[in-house]
């Protein structure tokens, strides 16, 4: 017979969980209802434990013009977690026997500075020292079009090395979509294909292609910019960023593909260890983040107006996504609060503040600001009641108020401006940095 003491404890611990799940649950509903309102997030998210969804939830809209609310079943560009995939390719081709992970690029790309002493390896962890294609200043000037094999090796034909292969990390697309060609070299397949045969159909990704789909039975998000009211963005072309950046999926693909990389039915033993080789925050494919005394691992991606996160912490066996076509708030806040309901840990709600300023107000920090240590010039104006910026050859971003006086953030992008209007200046503080802007003299 069993203890009738244990029994009742047994049934007070499993009420009390529930009690604190179904306030998790919630929490994260008051979350998500106020990001909407306040027009901070569109998209789609997914929490899952032990292959039990704990919560799904979508908001705002896939396509504002057509009037077409987000789903779970909304496909988003996941942007650099393409990076996932094809760093599981490469290891797969190794598997085969294709290549191995001392393999020079030389074999490949003969043309390219360094290519004789830089590897698959250091291409796979970003130490290979070559530029990032993407940070070019003429980017934006070819980015929406498509562009051939070609076309992107005679861009990097063109660099140097930022430092000697393997001494260092830098994150460059560069050498995913090197990576990418070494692929379609191998299989004689392009990456489509290769992603087809080798994942999607395998493991019964339905919902992950390469490339935007034009298949009308299918919600496509585009994606959006808020400046005052969402606007659509141009379209990166698929044949820029190709496995660097370019697959769509939705959010149950997102975390059924990270189920299955992380419980060992994709990759070996070997080739998993291997991924989760961390140097300098960073694997193959992988980055690694902290949460309470927990490890994940996952990548986040943008690419335009799309902004993603797929993390998963393999011993709580709890997996995550965020797949977004318009935000304003910080990805890493959103990641922190799903993670949070799935560990019973405190949720905390957003507490945003509508910028109501008079138009002396206003006019107290419009002008253009330059500072020493950052080589571009930020230009601040007037946004119906509030403040909106834009930095040299960048898009303008509407700002949000704080309680603290003269302060306003860019929450997507962890950016916060303190302004001194009577200094005529304001800092700008950014993933650790302080910098000092001052107000151009008319």
């Amino acid at each position: 017979m069993k203890n009738p003491v244990l029994v009742i404890l047994l049934i007070i611990l499993s009420i009390g969980k529930n009690i604190a799940q179904n306030q998790s649950i919630k929490d994260l509903d008051l979350f998500f209802d106020l990001l909407e309102e306040h027009n901070q997030f569109m998209g789609s998210v997914q929490l899952i434990h032990n292959e039990e969804v704990l919560y799904e939830r979508s908001i705002g809209y896939s396509d504002i013009e057509s009037n077409k609310k987000a789903t779970a079943k909304t496909l988003y560009a996941i942007g650099s977690i393409t990076k996932t995939y094809t760093a599981t390719l490469i290891l797969m081709a190794i598997e085969e026997g294709k290549i191995d992970l001392d393999t020079p690029i030389d074999n490949f790309f003969s043309e390219l500075y360094n290519a004789d002493k830089i590897t698959i390896k250091e291409l796979l962890q970003h130490r290979s020292g070559i530029p990032n294609i993407t940070s070019e200043q003429s980017y934006l000037e070819w980015n929406t079009k498509r562009q051939s094999r070609d076309d992107m090796l005679n861009r990097m034909k063109e660099y140097t090395s930022q430092f000697e292969p393997g001494t260092h990390f830098s994150y460059s697309n560069s050498n995913y979509i090197l990576l990418t060609y070494i692929l379609e070299d191998l299989y004689k397949l392009d990456f489509a294909e290769i992603l087809k045969e080798k994942i999607t159909d395998p493991f019964g990704l339905k919902n992950t292609f390469f490339g935007k789909p034009f298949d009308t039975n299918l919600d496509v998000a585009s994606s959006y910019l808020y400046q005052g009211v969402w606007e659509k963005q141009l379209e990166t072309h698929y044949t820029v960023p190709i496995g660097a950046g370019a697959i769509f999926a939705t959010v149950s693909d997102l975390n059924k593909f990270s189920k299955e990389l992380f419980s060992g039915n994709i990759l070996s033993a070997a080739s998993m260890q291997h991924m989760l080789d961390i140097n300098d925050g960073y694997g193959m494919g992988i980055i690694t983040f902290p949460f309470y005394n927990m490890v994940g691992y996952g990548h986040s991606g943008g690419v335009d107006g799309f902004q993603s996160f797929f993390g998963y912490l393999p011993y709580e066996n709890i997996g995550y996504n965020i797949l977004s076509n318009g935000s304003r708030f910080s990805i890493n806040d959103i990641g922190i609060a799903l993670l949070s309901a799935a560990t019973e840990n405190e949720i905390i709600i957003p507490n945003f503040i509508e910028c109501q300023l008079t138009e002396e107000e206003q006019e107290q920090y419009i002008g253009v600001y330059s500072s020493l240590e950052i080589p571009f010039k930020i230009t601040v104006g007037k946004s119906n009641n509030g403040l909106k910026i834009q930095a040299t050859g960048q898009p303008t971003l509407e700002l949000d108020c704080e309680e603290e006086a003269h302060t306003f953030t860019y929450n997507m992008a962890g950016l916060k401006i303190i302004f001194t209007p009577e200094e005529n200046s304001f800092r700008l503080f950014q993933s650790g940095g302080d910098f000092l802007f001052i107000k151009s003299e008319e």
